[in-house]
């Protein structure tokens, strides 16, 4: 909803969606059917079961030994993932539409992603300090958006950032097969287009788009258009975001004055809340201010424990008609995306694609993302999802 609007806290009196349980061969059907061709849907079956079922390492050498369809395996895997011509678009949206009529949908939340790579020729790669390796690192990075409920986030599409070294070389995007349309952006404009997508795929009402957008952005722009949109959001930012100190209370924050430039840490500091400590938890402070370029009044959280008034953690949100608690309480689905995450490197194989093209790369984030909402929501009872024994008691994945 428009914020602005009266509307009891996202996530309370939502109605369950009943549980879906369906085959991976019924969930290939609803998710890639539209591939044109049977060999393309096939191979997509086999890499979703290869995602699914291969312990460690998703490497193409590996899926294909596990799939024990012959020779050609590796090479089909190869060629569906790299060269295969396929629109990843439909496939996002039907997955999409799948976790929607799933689960209840009360936040979607947007994470950041680092995928440390070798070498310097895969699509995208470049370096820069990761804060959660607390290093610089060679890595792509990746924003991806989760449709969250109380109790999972799911991811649906993901933007792969391109830093200008790679936007302005006209050979290498010709060698990533990088399209035409795709440029350098800043990553919060990838987390507005990942949300103007889902506004697109989603008429009716918007929920919250939820973020931990810590990683060094400024998202005065990001909130400017997305209140132009009449979305609410809720941002946690880093110590050292501009702000525009606000004079006024919140139920005023419409009429509140600039007062001057400052940061988040500044406006705490200068104004000390009077929030009283609970002794069961975090104490919660408000303060209206704006954003350098936003004509806005937004609210700015900051959040710290008893006792220790050096930690502290801040948001800006777009919600004013809400306890501070009841916004903060969002923050648990950038929480519980940034945890999928973690899940999709260790067991997914978001690591592991070793090709070198944007399509590829798109192709393998789709697969990830069918493989993990089916494992997590959907799986039922398709044979140990597709597992066999073979003749010599290996472990193979049926393609059938």
């Amino acid at each position: 909803m428009p914020n602005g609007e009266s509307k009891k806290p996202w996530g309370l009196g939502v109605d369950l969606a009943p549980i879906r349980r369906i085959s991976v061969s019924d969930f290939i059907e609803e998710v890639f059917g539209y591939l044109p061709r049977s060999d393309q849907r096939r191979w997509a079956r086999t890499y979703l079961r290869g995602l699914l079922n291969v312990p460690g390492k998703k490497s193409l050498q590996h899926m294909a030994r596990a799939a024990a369809t012959g020779l050609n395996a590796s090479h089909g895997l190869q060629q569906f993932i790299n060269s295969s011509p396929w629109d990843w678009t439909p496939a996002r949206e039907a997955l999409g539409r799948s976790i929607s009529e799933t689960m209840p949908v009360t936040a979607w939340a947007a994470g950041i992603l680092s995928i440390p790579k070798r070498g310097e020729h895969s699509v995208g790669v470049h370096r820069r300090f990761v804060p959660h390796a607390g290093r610089t690192l060679n890595c792509q990075v990746a924003v991806g958006m989760f449709l969250s409920s109380e109790e999972q986030a799911v991811p649906v599409d993901w933007h792969l950032f391109l830093d200008p070294a790679w936007s302005g070389d006209e050979q290498r995007r010709r060698r990533a097969r990088i399209p035409g349309h795709v440029s350098a952006l800043p990553l919060c404009m990838h987390v507005l287009e990942l949300a103007d997508h889902m506004r697109a795929r989603r008429p009716g009402p918007t929920p919250p788009l939820v973020a931990d957008l810590r990683v060094g952005m400024d998202i005065s722009r990001l909130a400017d258009e997305l209140s132009a949109r009449g979305m609410d959001f809720v941002i946690e930012v880093r110590a050292a975001h501009p702000v525009l100190a606000a004079a006024g209370s919140l139920r005023a924050a419409g009429r509140a004055t600039v007062v001057r430039p400052t940061t988040v840490s500044e406006v705490w500091r200068q104004d000390p809340p009077q929030a009283a400590e609970s002794p069961r938890g975090p104490a919660i402070a408000a303060r209206p201010v704006r954003l350098p370029g936003a004509p806005q009044t937004y609210r700015l959280l900051t959040q710290w424990w008893r006792g220790d008034h050096r930690t502290r953690r801040y948001w800006i949100t777009s919600i004013l008609d809400q306890t501070a608690e009841a916004v903060l309480a969002l923050d648990r689905h950038a929480a519980r995306a940034e945890a999928v995450m973690k899940d999709l490197e260790k067991d997914f194989g978001v690591l592991d694609f070793a090709g070198r093209s944007f399509p590829g790369w798109h192709h393998h984030m789709t697969m990830v993302s069918a493989a993990y909402a089916y494992r997590t929501l959907l799986s039922g009872d398709d044979g140990a999802l597709g597992r066999a024994h073979d003749e010599r008691g290996h472990t193979a994945l049926l393609t059938m």
